[in-house]
């Protein structure tokens, strides 16, 4: 049994910590206990901001509904205290440092990240420190298994490239940089955060591979203007969504060519893809409604989601023709993520890789060949089809109009929801799609390694299909030259 003072003394310190996120995300230094929410004019997206940064920190399962009910800091305090809510450990901020007011002129993702990092609590362990990644739909942090999935297998794909030297932009806390430091023998990240670089710094201190390593404040730009040349990879990981337009992605990609060796690459990571961008939303939107709901209000909700997400958005063709322009010599390959979790990261990102020496091994030998997935056969499954297909065609194939499995039927949604009427249901939108049998590209890489192939698997130009290349014999950048 918790006695009256303790329970006091913790309902106060979470008190505290509400109205310090509170105070952070409205950017106002005085905020009272008993403030309402409502004065404090705190609008549906400040409130899931706080709600988001409340639960990250306090490990809570606090809900929108729940935080407008609860009117002010101490009411929410208390009902989280008798839902077993415990204060952050470590305790909380009793001022913001000097110099947070430099914050504000800063940007609105400097800000974000600092917060963010602020309230991430304590939980890193052997560097997998996962603030700032969770589901903005279920206002929680993304599941354990995602996040491992997607951090293996991103550093499985840098590893594939023999990096020694690497430079990353938007390293964050380390999550990666913690996984790549004994493959390499010179790392340097930068972060548009300054919290989160000293709380890098702090992780780094006691690292005995920490004089390979430096770590410094900086945005993309500024970080281009500090690098110096030698290295073998450039790191841009889940971070050019956050750039403000293709103008500052050029520049930041022009900047980079010149400091990366020639037999290095530049590796974009978990691009936001702006030809699934409306599927995405269509398929969160949909969960979350019944058959029998009209299109629409489907429609109505998805528009309220996407002008709700503003992130720039990268179709594949987008990025080929920017880094075209910028330079010629180089050479761009998008490649579907790799992962089997039906995860927003796996079913509709990708990443890239920018070269100019090192994927150039499709012009040895004779021309691959190129069929297209077949729409009728006698098989049972995808990978029997796919099977047989490597079978039937030796050496190096091309595959191309592949219905993907992870977002075939997202997009077919969202095309079938323009094209009905407006007060029809979504069962009925949903009755309206074709069965196809598609592939998941990571069955693909599954079935061709086992019979010896290197694979590639990269978005089609047409949304919700894919093209995946087989090289047997080679490596998966071989397969990818073949693209």
């Amino acid at each position: 049994m918790e006695d009256g003072n303790a329970g006091n003394d913790a309902v106060s310190e979470l008190i505290t910590a509400i109205v310090e996120i509170c105070s952070d995300v409205l950017q106002k230094s005085e905020i009272g206990a008993n403030d309402n929410f409502t004065d404090l004019r705190i609008g549906a997206q400040r409130a899931l901001r706080i709600v988001t940064l409340t639960n990250q920190w306090l490990g809570a399962q606090l809900t929108l509904r729940q935080f407008f009910l609860s009117r002010t800091p101490a009411r929410l305090a208390r009902a989280l205290h008798e839902q077993g809510v415990h204060p952050p450990v470590g305790g909380t901020f009793t001022q913001r440092k000097s110099g947070d007011e430099d914050r504000r002129a800063s940007g609105y993702w400097e800000t974000f990240w600092d917060s963010t990092y602020r309230f991430s609590g304590f939980q890193q362990v052997g560097g997998f420190n996962t603030a700032g990644w969770y589901d903005k739909r279920a206002l929680r942090a993304m599941p354990e298994s995602h996040m491992r999935e997607w951090v293996q297998s991103t550093v499985a794909r840098l590893l594939s490239l023999n990096p020694r030297r690497i430079f990353e932009i938007g390293c964050g806390v380390g999550l990666i940089m913690s996984q790549m430091l004994e493959h390499c023998e010179r790392y340097v990240g930068s972060d548009l955060s300054g919290e989160a670089v000293r709380r890098l710094r702090e992780s780094l201190a006691s690292n005995p591979q920490s004089d390979r390593i430096d770590v410094f404040r900086a945005d993309a730009r500024g970080a281009v203007n500090r690098m110096d040349r030698g290295y073998d990879l450039v790191l841009l990981n889940s971070v050019i969504q956050y750039f403000p337009d293709m103008e500052y992605l050029s520049e930041v990609l022009a900047g980079l060519m010149k400091g990366v060796e020639s037999s290095g690459s530049i590796f974009i990571g978990d691009i936001l893809n702006r030809d699934l961008h409306h599927a995405m939303h269509v398929t969160h939107v949909a969960e979350q409604f019944p058959g029998t709901a009209p299109v629409s209000q489907i429609l109505k909700a998805v528009g309220q989601s996407l002008a709700g997400d503003t992130p720039l958005l990268v179709s594949p063709g987008e990025l080929l023709r920017t880094v075209g322009q910028i330079s010629p010599d180089w050479d761009c390959h998008a490649l579907v993520r790799r992962g089997c979790e039906p995860t927003e990261m796996n079913r509709f990102r990708y990443d890239a890789v920018l070269s100019q020496a090192r994927l150039c091994r499709a012009a040895l030998g004779d021309p691959p060949s190129t069929v297209t997935w077949p729409r009728s056969h006698p098989f049972d499954s995808a990978e029997d089809v796919l099977s047989s297909m490597l079978h039937a065609h030796g050496g190096r194939m091309i595959i191309r109009s592949v219905p993907d499995a992870r977002s075939y039927a997202a997009v077919e949604l969202s095309r079938s929801l323009e094209a009905v009427p407006a007060d029809a249901t979504l069962a009925h939108a949903r009755s309206g799609i074709a069965s196809v049998m598609g592939m998941d590209p990571e069955m693909a890489w599954e079935v061709g390694h086992r019979l010896g192939y290197g694979v590639a698997v990269a978005p089609d130009r047409q949304p919700g299909y894919v093209n995946a290349a087989f090289w047997r014999g080679s490596g998966d950048w071989d397969a990818a030259s073949l693209l």
